[in-house]
Protein backbone atom coordinates (compact mmCIF):
# COMPACT_ATOMS: atom_id res chain seq x y z
CA UNK A 1 0.00 0.00 0.00
CA UNK A 2 1.56 3.24 -1.07
CA UNK A 3 1.29 6.46 0.87
CA UNK A 4 -0.02 8.35 -2.14
CA UNK A 5 -3.71 9.01 -2.06
CA UNK A 6 -4.09 6.93 1.07
CA UNK A 7 -6.23 9.44 2.89
CA UNK A 8 -9.83 9.38 1.66
CA UNK A 9 -11.89 12.25 2.87
CA UNK A 10 -14.97 14.09 1.76
CA UNK A 11 -15.29 17.77 2.48
CA UNK A 12 -18.55 19.68 2.26
CA UNK A 13 -18.06 23.29 1.20
CA UNK A 14 -20.49 25.77 2.69
CA UNK A 15 -21.78 27.93 -0.15
CA UNK A 16 -24.09 30.88 0.44
CA UNK A 17 -26.48 31.32 -2.48
CA UNK A 18 -29.60 33.39 -2.92
CA UNK A 19 -31.39 31.04 -5.31
CA UNK A 20 -32.99 28.06 -3.46
CA UNK A 21 -32.56 25.89 -6.55
CA UNK A 22 -28.84 26.68 -6.63
CA UNK A 23 -28.59 25.94 -2.91
CA UNK A 24 -30.29 22.55 -3.40
CA UNK A 25 -28.00 21.74 -6.30
CA UNK A 26 -24.89 22.63 -4.28
CA UNK A 27 -26.09 20.48 -1.36
CA UNK A 28 -26.79 17.50 -3.60
CA UNK A 29 -23.37 17.84 -5.20
CA UNK A 30 -21.68 17.88 -1.77
CA UNK A 31 -23.61 14.79 -0.68
CA UNK A 32 -22.76 13.03 -3.93
CA UNK A 33 -19.06 13.75 -3.45
CA UNK A 34 -19.19 12.41 0.10
CA UNK A 35 -20.87 9.20 -1.08
CA UNK A 36 -18.29 8.76 -3.81
CA UNK A 37 -15.52 9.17 -1.23
CA UNK A 38 -17.17 6.49 0.90
CA UNK A 39 -17.38 4.15 -2.09
CA UNK A 40 -13.65 4.72 -2.68
CA UNK A 41 -12.94 3.90 0.97
CA UNK A 42 -15.03 0.72 0.72
CA UNK A 43 -13.13 -0.15 -2.46
CA UNK A 44 -9.87 -0.19 -0.46
CA UNK A 45 -11.28 -2.25 2.40
CA UNK A 46 -13.65 -4.69 0.68
CA UNK A 47 -13.97 -6.65 -2.57
CA UNK A 48 -16.49 -9.06 -4.07
CA UNK A 49 -20.22 -9.23 -4.66
CA UNK A 50 -21.10 -7.36 -1.43
CA UNK A 51 -19.43 -4.03 -2.25
CA UNK A 52 -20.30 -4.58 -5.92
CA UNK A 53 -23.99 -4.65 -4.97
CA UNK A 54 -23.59 -1.29 -3.21
CA UNK A 55 -21.85 0.28 -6.21
CA UNK A 56 -24.53 -1.10 -8.56
CA UNK A 57 -27.33 0.22 -6.36
CA UNK A 58 -25.69 3.65 -6.28
CA UNK A 59 -25.26 3.82 -10.05
CA UNK A 60 -28.89 2.81 -10.66
CA UNK A 61 -30.35 5.23 -8.10
CA UNK A 62 -29.46 8.41 -9.95
CA UNK A 63 -28.38 11.59 -8.21
CA UNK A 64 -31.61 13.60 -8.16
CA UNK A 65 -31.86 12.93 -4.42
CA UNK A 66 -28.57 11.26 -3.47
CA UNK A 67 -28.59 8.75 -0.64
CA UNK A 68 -26.15 6.03 0.25
CA UNK A 69 -27.63 2.62 -0.71
CA UNK A 70 -29.22 1.02 2.35
CA UNK A 71 -28.25 -2.67 2.14
CA UNK A 72 -27.74 -3.79 5.77
CA UNK A 73 -25.16 -6.53 6.25
CA UNK A 74 -24.41 -7.02 2.55
CA UNK A 75 -20.63 -6.88 3.17
CA UNK A 76 -19.53 -10.14 4.81
CA UNK A 77 -16.26 -11.27 6.39
CA UNK A 78 -15.21 -12.90 3.10
CA UNK A 79 -15.31 -9.47 1.43
CA UNK A 80 -12.62 -7.96 3.67
CA UNK A 81 -9.43 -7.24 1.74
CA UNK A 82 -6.20 -8.24 3.55
CA UNK A 83 -4.35 -5.01 4.17
CA UNK A 84 -0.64 -4.57 3.56
CA UNK A 85 1.15 -5.80 6.66
CA UNK A 86 3.90 -3.27 6.06
CA UNK A 87 1.50 -0.33 6.27
CA UNK A 88 2.38 2.13 8.98
CA UNK A 89 0.31 2.44 12.12
CA UNK A 90 -0.48 6.03 11.18
CA UNK A 91 -1.94 4.97 7.82
CA UNK A 92 -4.07 2.23 9.37
CA UNK A 93 -5.33 4.62 12.01
CA UNK A 94 -6.17 7.07 9.25
CA UNK A 95 -8.34 4.48 7.50
CA UNK A 96 -10.03 3.68 10.80
CA UNK A 97 -10.72 7.38 11.41
CA UNK A 98 -12.23 7.71 7.93
CA UNK A 99 -14.45 4.71 8.57
CA UNK A 100 -15.72 6.16 11.86
CA UNK A 101 -16.82 9.36 10.15
CA UNK A 102 -18.73 7.51 7.44
CA UNK A 103 -22.54 7.86 7.40
CA UNK A 104 -24.41 5.28 9.49
CA UNK A 105 -26.25 3.94 6.42
CA UNK A 106 -22.89 3.10 4.87
CA UNK A 107 -21.68 1.41 8.06
CA UNK A 108 -24.94 -0.56 8.23
CA UNK A 109 -23.92 -2.22 4.96
CA UNK A 110 -21.08 -3.88 6.88
CA UNK A 111 -22.01 -7.11 8.67
CA UNK A 112 -20.77 -7.51 12.23
CA UNK A 113 -18.64 -10.47 11.18
CA UNK A 114 -16.85 -8.28 8.61
CA UNK A 115 -16.11 -5.55 11.15
CA UNK A 116 -14.66 -8.08 13.58
CA UNK A 117 -12.21 -9.18 10.88
CA UNK A 118 -11.43 -5.68 9.63
CA UNK A 119 -10.92 -4.22 13.11
CA UNK A 120 -7.97 -6.53 13.70
CA UNK A 121 -6.24 -5.08 10.63
CA UNK A 122 -6.85 -1.40 11.34
CA UNK A 123 -4.83 -1.11 14.52
CA UNK A 124 -8.13 -0.92 16.35
CA UNK A 125 -8.02 0.70 19.79
CA UNK A 126 -8.53 -1.39 22.93
CA UNK A 127 -5.95 -4.00 21.88
CA UNK A 128 -7.68 -4.90 18.62
CA UNK A 129 -10.94 -5.71 20.38
CA UNK A 130 -14.11 -4.01 19.26
CA UNK A 131 -16.07 -2.09 21.89
CA UNK A 132 -19.67 -1.05 22.30
CA UNK A 133 -18.91 2.62 21.58
CA UNK A 134 -15.95 2.45 19.21
CA UNK A 135 -17.71 4.53 16.55
CA UNK A 136 -18.35 1.62 14.18
CA UNK A 137 -19.91 -1.19 16.23
CA UNK A 138 -22.95 1.01 16.95
CA UNK A 139 -23.87 0.91 13.24
CA UNK A 140 -22.62 -2.33 11.63
CA UNK A 141 -25.34 -4.94 11.20
CA UNK A 142 -25.68 -7.95 13.48
CA UNK A 143 -29.34 -8.79 12.72
CA UNK A 144 -31.56 -7.29 10.05
CA UNK A 145 -35.15 -8.52 10.00
CA UNK A 146 -38.06 -6.74 8.37
CA UNK A 147 -37.44 -3.10 9.16
CA UNK A 148 -35.57 -3.90 12.35
CA UNK A 149 -31.80 -3.60 12.59
CA UNK A 150 -29.66 -4.65 15.53
CA UNK A 151 -26.06 -3.50 15.61
CA UNK A 152 -23.03 -5.31 16.94
CA UNK A 153 -23.23 -3.00 19.97
CA UNK A 154 -26.71 -4.37 20.69
CA UNK A 155 -25.30 -7.90 20.72
CA UNK A 156 -22.44 -6.93 23.01
CA UNK A 157 -24.89 -5.24 25.39
CA UNK A 158 -27.04 -8.38 25.45
CA UNK A 159 -23.97 -10.35 26.47
CA UNK A 160 -23.82 -8.29 29.68
CA UNK A 161 -26.58 -7.54 32.19
CA UNK A 162 -27.39 -4.22 30.51
CA UNK A 163 -30.96 -3.01 29.94
CA UNK A 164 -32.75 -4.61 26.98
CA UNK A 165 -34.30 -1.88 24.86
CA UNK A 166 -37.20 -1.71 22.41
CA UNK A 167 -34.95 -2.36 19.39
CA UNK A 168 -34.13 -5.83 20.70
CA UNK A 169 -37.69 -6.57 21.82
CA UNK A 170 -39.27 -5.38 18.57
CA UNK A 171 -36.78 -7.36 16.48
CA UNK A 172 -37.66 -10.47 18.49
CA UNK A 173 -41.36 -9.85 17.82
CA UNK A 174 -40.63 -9.38 14.12
CA UNK A 175 -38.91 -12.77 13.99
CA UNK A 176 -41.73 -14.44 15.94
CA UNK A 177 -44.37 -12.85 13.71
CA UNK A 178 -42.81 -14.38 10.61
CA UNK A 179 -42.06 -17.72 12.29
CA UNK A 180 -45.62 -18.11 13.64
CA UNK A 181 -47.93 -16.69 10.93
CA UNK A 182 -51.01 -18.27 12.53
CA UNK A 183 -50.52 -16.35 15.79
CA UNK A 184 -51.80 -12.78 15.99
CA UNK A 185 -49.98 -9.98 17.80
CA UNK A 186 -46.21 -9.47 17.88
CA UNK A 187 -46.62 -5.82 16.92
CA UNK A 188 -44.14 -3.07 17.61
CA UNK A 189 -44.33 -1.95 21.23
CA UNK A 190 -44.23 1.66 20.02
CA UNK A 191 -47.85 1.38 18.91
CA UNK A 192 -48.95 0.81 22.50
CA UNK A 193 -47.01 3.57 24.21
CA UNK A 194 -49.78 5.91 25.39
CA UNK A 195 -49.26 9.70 25.34
CA UNK A 196 -47.22 10.86 28.31
CA UNK A 197 -49.83 13.40 29.44
CA UNK A 198 -52.80 11.02 29.42
CA UNK A 199 -52.58 10.46 33.16
CA UNK A 200 -53.46 14.08 33.91
CA UNK A 201 -56.91 13.84 32.27
CA UNK A 202 -60.25 13.33 34.01
CA UNK A 203 -62.45 10.28 33.29
CA UNK A 204 -64.09 11.73 30.17
CA UNK A 205 -60.83 13.07 28.81
CA UNK A 206 -59.19 9.74 29.55
CA UNK A 207 -61.68 7.87 27.32
CA UNK A 208 -61.47 10.53 24.63
CA UNK A 209 -57.68 10.24 24.57
CA UNK A 210 -57.94 6.45 24.34
CA UNK A 211 -60.37 6.78 21.41
CA UNK A 212 -57.99 9.18 19.67
CA UNK A 213 -55.07 6.86 20.39
CA UNK A 214 -56.91 3.91 18.85
CA UNK A 215 -58.07 5.95 15.86
CA UNK A 216 -54.55 7.14 15.13
CA UNK A 217 -53.46 3.50 14.88
CA UNK A 218 -56.46 2.32 12.86
CA UNK A 219 -54.76 2.49 9.48
CA UNK A 220 -51.93 0.34 10.82
CA UNK A 221 -54.33 -2.00 12.64
CA UNK A 222 -56.22 -2.76 9.43
CA UNK A 223 -53.13 -4.59 8.19
CA UNK A 224 -53.65 -7.15 10.95
CA UNK A 225 -57.43 -7.57 10.56
CA UNK A 226 -57.27 -10.80 8.55
CA UNK A 227 -54.63 -12.26 10.83
CA UNK A 228 -56.66 -11.39 13.92
CA UNK A 229 -59.78 -12.96 12.42
CA UNK A 230 -57.93 -16.17 11.52
CA UNK A 231 -56.59 -16.38 15.08
CA UNK A 232 -60.02 -15.64 16.60
CA UNK A 233 -58.50 -12.50 18.15
CA UNK A 234 -56.09 -14.59 20.22
CA UNK A 235 -52.86 -12.65 20.55
CA UNK A 236 -49.40 -12.46 22.08
CA UNK A 237 -47.94 -9.02 22.69
CA UNK A 238 -45.01 -7.53 24.59
CA UNK A 239 -45.68 -4.23 26.33
CA UNK A 240 -43.48 -1.58 27.90
CA UNK A 241 -45.28 -0.53 31.09
CA UNK A 242 -44.71 1.93 33.92
CA UNK A 243 -42.00 3.55 31.82
CA UNK A 244 -39.44 0.99 33.01
CA UNK A 245 -40.60 -2.61 32.56
CA UNK A 246 -41.32 -5.26 29.90
CA UNK A 247 -44.15 -7.79 30.23
CA UNK A 248 -46.04 -10.19 27.94
CA UNK A 249 -49.83 -10.14 27.63
CA UNK A 250 -51.91 -12.80 25.91
CA UNK A 251 -55.42 -14.25 25.81
CA UNK A 252 -54.35 -17.52 24.18
CA UNK A 253 -54.87 -19.52 27.40
CA UNK A 254 -57.84 -17.45 28.58
CA UNK A 255 -61.19 -19.23 28.88
CA UNK A 256 -62.66 -16.36 26.86
CA UNK A 257 -61.19 -13.67 24.63
CA UNK A 258 -61.71 -11.18 27.45
CA UNK A 259 -59.51 -13.10 29.88
CA UNK A 260 -56.04 -11.64 29.49
CA UNK A 261 -53.05 -13.28 31.16
CA UNK A 262 -50.23 -11.00 32.29
CA UNK A 263 -46.81 -12.68 32.31
CA UNK A 264 -44.53 -10.59 34.52
CA UNK A 265 -41.13 -11.76 35.77
CA UNK A 266 -40.96 -8.95 38.36
CA UNK A 267 -44.53 -8.17 39.54
CA UNK A 268 -45.05 -4.61 40.60
CA UNK A 269 -47.76 -2.02 41.11
CA UNK A 270 -48.93 -0.83 37.70
CA UNK A 271 -49.88 2.75 37.00
CA UNK A 272 -53.40 3.68 35.87
CA UNK A 273 -52.35 3.66 32.20
CA UNK A 274 -51.74 -0.07 32.37
CA UNK A 275 -55.34 -1.20 31.77
CA UNK A 276 -55.59 1.20 28.83
CA UNK A 277 -52.48 -0.23 27.24
CA UNK A 278 -53.74 -3.79 27.55
CA UNK A 279 -57.19 -2.78 26.29
CA UNK A 280 -55.63 -1.14 23.22
CA UNK A 281 -53.95 -4.45 22.32
CA UNK A 282 -57.18 -6.44 22.38
CA UNK A 283 -59.37 -3.56 21.19
CA UNK A 284 -61.67 -3.70 24.20
CA UNK A 285 -62.75 -1.30 26.90
CA UNK A 286 -60.69 -1.64 30.06
CA UNK A 287 -63.72 -2.65 32.14
CA UNK A 288 -64.49 -5.50 29.71
CA UNK A 289 -61.29 -7.36 30.55
CA UNK A 290 -60.50 -9.85 33.26
CA UNK A 291 -56.79 -9.68 34.05
CA UNK A 292 -55.11 -12.83 35.38
CA UNK A 293 -51.55 -12.91 36.74
CA UNK A 294 -50.13 -16.47 36.56
CA UNK A 295 -46.92 -17.09 38.54
CA UNK A 296 -43.68 -16.87 36.57
CA UNK A 297 -40.02 -17.36 37.25
CA UNK A 298 -38.41 -14.24 38.66
CA UNK A 299 -35.73 -12.36 36.79
CA UNK A 300 -32.41 -12.19 38.72
CA UNK A 301 -31.93 -8.42 38.32
CA UNK A 302 -33.73 -5.25 37.25
CA UNK A 303 -32.60 -5.41 33.61
CA UNK A 304 -33.64 -8.87 32.42
CA UNK A 305 -37.38 -8.23 32.10
CA UNK A 306 -37.11 -7.91 28.30
CA UNK A 307 -35.42 -11.29 27.97
CA UNK A 308 -37.97 -12.97 30.25
CA UNK A 309 -40.87 -11.31 28.40
CA UNK A 310 -39.54 -12.67 25.09
CA UNK A 311 -39.12 -16.10 26.72
CA UNK A 312 -42.77 -16.05 27.78
CA UNK A 313 -43.90 -15.03 24.28
CA UNK A 314 -41.85 -17.83 22.72
CA UNK A 315 -43.37 -20.40 25.07
CA UNK A 316 -46.89 -19.18 24.21
CA UNK A 317 -46.14 -19.31 20.47
CA UNK A 318 -45.07 -22.96 20.90
CA UNK A 319 -48.40 -23.60 22.70
CA UNK A 320 -46.62 -24.00 26.04
CA UNK A 321 -47.46 -22.29 29.33
CA UNK A 322 -44.75 -19.91 30.56
CA UNK A 323 -45.75 -20.66 34.14
CA UNK A 324 -45.22 -24.41 33.69
CA UNK A 325 -41.51 -24.17 34.48
CA UNK A 326 -39.19 -21.45 35.69
CA UNK A 327 -36.86 -20.10 33.03
CA UNK A 328 -33.24 -20.73 33.86
CA UNK A 329 -31.81 -17.20 34.42
CA UNK A 330 -28.35 -18.14 33.16
CA UNK A 331 -29.78 -19.40 29.87
CA UNK A 332 -32.38 -16.76 29.01
CA UNK A 333 -30.09 -14.06 27.64
CA UNK A 334 -27.74 -16.44 25.84
CA UNK A 335 -30.65 -18.25 24.22
CA UNK A 336 -32.11 -14.92 23.11
CA UNK A 337 -28.78 -13.97 21.49
CA UNK A 338 -28.56 -17.30 19.67
CA UNK A 339 -32.14 -17.17 18.40
CA UNK A 340 -31.87 -13.57 17.21
CA UNK A 341 -28.62 -14.43 15.43
CA UNK A 342 -30.34 -17.39 13.74
CA UNK A 343 -33.47 -15.29 13.06
CA UNK A 344 -35.51 -18.17 14.38
CA UNK A 345 -36.66 -19.06 17.90
CA UNK A 346 -36.70 -22.35 19.74
CA UNK A 347 -38.08 -22.98 23.21
CA UNK A 348 -35.98 -21.28 25.86
CA UNK A 349 -34.68 -23.71 28.50
CA UNK A 350 -36.49 -23.73 31.83
CA UNK A 351 -35.11 -24.70 35.20
CA UNK A 352 -37.05 -27.98 35.08
CA UNK A 353 -35.68 -28.82 31.62
CA UNK A 354 -32.16 -28.02 32.76
CA UNK A 355 -32.45 -30.34 35.75
CA UNK A 356 -33.77 -33.10 33.50
CA UNK A 357 -30.83 -32.63 31.11
CA UNK A 358 -28.35 -32.79 33.99
CA UNK A 359 -30.00 -35.93 35.35
CA UNK A 360 -29.94 -37.54 31.90
CA UNK A 361 -26.27 -36.66 31.47
CA UNK A 362 -25.45 -38.19 34.88
CA UNK A 363 -27.33 -41.38 33.99
CA UNK A 364 -25.49 -41.64 30.67
CA UNK A 365 -22.06 -41.20 32.29
CA UNK A 366 -20.26 -44.58 32.44
CA UNK A 367 -19.23 -45.81 35.89
CA UNK A 368 -15.55 -46.61 36.54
Amino acid sequence: MSDEGRKITGTVAVVHVEDPAQHQKALQQAITEKIQCTLQLFGRLFAGDGPDAIATAWRSSGTASPKFPYLPGVIKAAHVVPLDKTASIENLESLYADLKTTHRHALACIAAEAWLVLAKQLNHPAKNEVTVDDGVSQHVTWVYHGRNLLSLSAKMSLETTAWIDDEVVNTAMSVLSLQFPDVAGFRSSLFFNLPADIGSLDANGYKAALHQFRSSKMGWDLVFTNRLSAAANRQIQLLFVNGNHWITVSNIHGLTQNEVLIYDSLPSVYDHNFALQVASVFRMEADEMKLIFPPMGRQPNFNDCGAFAVAAAVALAFKERPEAGNFEPRSVRQHLIECLGNRRFSLIPSGLNLLAEIAEAICDTPAF
